[in-house]
């Protein structure tokens, strides 16, 4: 403990001695007396008070500056987001309509394909069943022309049907589901208590969309 307190008592007369060095050593370099400028008056409170009251008058009218410009920003920003929720809306519009013209310009070379294909559909359905047994001894060429016939009428049915699935062609579906005025006709009706009221209960011809749109009606039996 004594050493502690005596080797900072030396090293308290070192830094004073090297103090007075030093400022010896500007006394020694000093040529003239150097101009000391005056202390300013010390300010009273009333004083001090005036500052205080012009700051804070500052800093409101900072304040409100700010407050305007943010205001101003804001009414920037919402006029910024309506005239994006504008373009997006006539972006959709355009869209829209640009789907609409399309279908328009489609329709009238769709619905020759959709009649022919529907034409079709009614022959394959009379070729379901192959014919009755004749008198004349024929039989087995007759059926194996008829079988030849039967095969290339179904590839070619087969064939339109994907082409027009293809290009966005789909047929309506109709029986079993309730009727739909939007997408079918009811050309006839059928008194039964088997089925829901105003169920689709047989297809009479079928309808097609393209992309959900109507390209023709389906016209259906339902019930009553």
């Amino acid at each position: 403990m004594y050493d502690e307190v005596t080797n900072a008592d030396n090293n308290l007369e070192l830094w004073k001695s090297a103090v007075e060095g030093d400022f010896k050593q500007w006394l020694n370099e000093l040529t003239e007396i150097p101009e000391v400028s005056p202390l300013p008056e010390e300010p009273d409170l009333y004083s001090f008070y005036q500052e205080l009251c012009v700051l804070r008058n500052e800093l409101r009218v900072g304040g409100r500056r700010n407050q305007e410009v943010l205001t101003r920003f804001g009414e920037s920003l919402s006029e910024f987001q309506k005239t994006i929720a504008d373009t997006h809306d006539r972006f959709c519009q355009l869209d829209k309509e640009k789907k609409e013209n399309e279908f328009l310009s489609r329709k009238p070379f769709f619905l020759p394909f959709v009649d022919v294909l529907e034409r079709m559909e009614r022959l394959k359905e009379r070729l379901s069943a192959p014919p009755g047994k004749t008198f004349f001894g024929n039989d087995a060429n007759w059926r194996s022309a008829w079988n030849a016939l039967k095969e290339g009428f179904d590839i070619t049915y087969s064939y339109l049907d994907s082409l027009l699935k293809k290009e966005g062609i789909e047929r309506i579906e109709t029986v079993g589901t309730p009727f739909n005025p939007s997408y079918m006709t009811a050309v006839a009706v059928e008194h039964t208590g088997g089925c829901p009221v105003n169920q689709v209960v047989e297809e009479i011809a079928p309808g097609f969309l393209y992309k959900g749109e109507i390209v023709k009606l389906a016209e259906v039996r339902i019930s009553k």
